[in-house]
């Protein structure tokens, strides 16, 4: 922790310039105590990057990154200790804090992150600046632990907005698979008392999964009728599973953004790049509505990812995003 003290200390040293050394000092100290203590997932363990549904994404996925310990109980939360990781709770806490001060303090806070690559995300996106600070952190941090610990991780965002920013005119394709029309769970309704009790209900977390990781290689080179009873049976194993639990919902929508590679090395047969190519949007589009009233929509896309190198899965991003209350 030494390490992570001393850059902490760094960084404050560089932004707060109107303060006395003591309140430096405080400062310093009380970021440090809230800080997570570098712990990585196992071998064994997968993993995602959730700064606002740690709980939502803790039914799925065995660690959950928080910039907070607070955020997450020790057997659930991961934190990479890098110094992108580091500089960004920095400036959180700073951020927060600097609310009361005065314009030149703030301005100097501002300097502790590179904000350079927002102009153009925002510009493309259209999305507010307080979106872009958010998606822009949760890449910095994935792109950071994947360069220290070669530990890559996909990102869950609560927005659509953050989707459009991941989404432009890169050069490296991707599918983007989204069910529509579905209930979602309502972070804000769930504690984490009811998460670690989903989570010690093996088979219930696994049906869960399923239709979480609904686009997988076993719906590669199948036909339209196969995919259509596959997911309504994911579907009703979904359901179910959040209502044993009590897990409240809301009506909302799940996407996914997928590795084209790294779906297809998975793969039964060299006729799926064919499949995935055209086959998927055609099943798609023949399946529409399933009865449960559950929209499909899976589309090619084009990201500018190649600088974070992915990992054994797939999927590169989650997107929940609530439309209403369901009922």
């Amino acid at each position: 922790m030494a390490n992570e003290n001393k850059i902490i200390e760094e960084l404050v040293n560089r932004c707060v310039i109107h303060v006395s050394p003591e309140q430096r000092e405080f400062i310093t100290h009380s970021i440090s105590g809230i800080v997570p203590q570098t712990v990585l997932p196992s071998g064994k363990e997968n993993a995602a990057i959730s700064w606002d549904k740690p709980k939502t994404a803790a039914l799925c996925f065995n660690r959950i990154w928080t910039p907070f310990e607070a955020m997450a109980p020790p057997e659930i939360r991961f934190f990479g200790g890098t110094p992108h990781e580091l500089r960004i709770v920095t400036y959180t806490v700073l951020m927060d804090w600097a609310t009361t001060l005065d314009p030149e303090t703030q301005k100097g806070l501002l300097a502790l992150i590179n904000f350079s690559q927002l102009v153009d995300i925002q510009s493309s996106s259209g999305a507010d600046s307080s979106d872009i600070v958010y998606f822009n952190a949760q890449r910095l941090i994935k792109a950071s632990i994947q360069k220290e610990h070669n530990l890559d991780v996909p990102l869950v965002y609560s927005s659509t907005k953050s989707k459009n920013a991941e989404i432009g005119s890169g050069k490296h394709e991707v599918i983007l698979a989204s069910l529509s029309n579905l209930e979602i769970v309502d972070e804000g309704k769930l504690d984490w008392e009811q998460v670690i009790e989903f989570r010690h209900d093996r088979v219930i977390q696994n049906k869960y999964r399923h239709l979480i990781h609904w686009l997988d290689k076993d719906m590669v080179d199948k036909e339209p009728s196969f995919i259509e009873d596959e997911i309504a049976k994911r579907l009703d194993d979904y359901r179910w599973a959040l209502k044993k639990h009590g897990i409240q919902t809301v009506l909302g929508s799940l996407s996914t953004i997928l590795d084209n590679r790294t779906l297809l090395a998975s793969a039964a047969s060299a006729a799926a790049l064919t499949w995935v190519g055209q086959g998927y949007l055609g099943a798609a589009s023949v399946l529409g509505v399933l009865s449960s009233k559950c929209v499909i929509e899976i589309a090619k896309a084009l990201v500018n990812l190649e600088d974070i190198r992915r990992g054994v899965n797939s999927e590169i991003a989650f997107i929940y995003e609530a439309e209403k209350k369901f009922k």
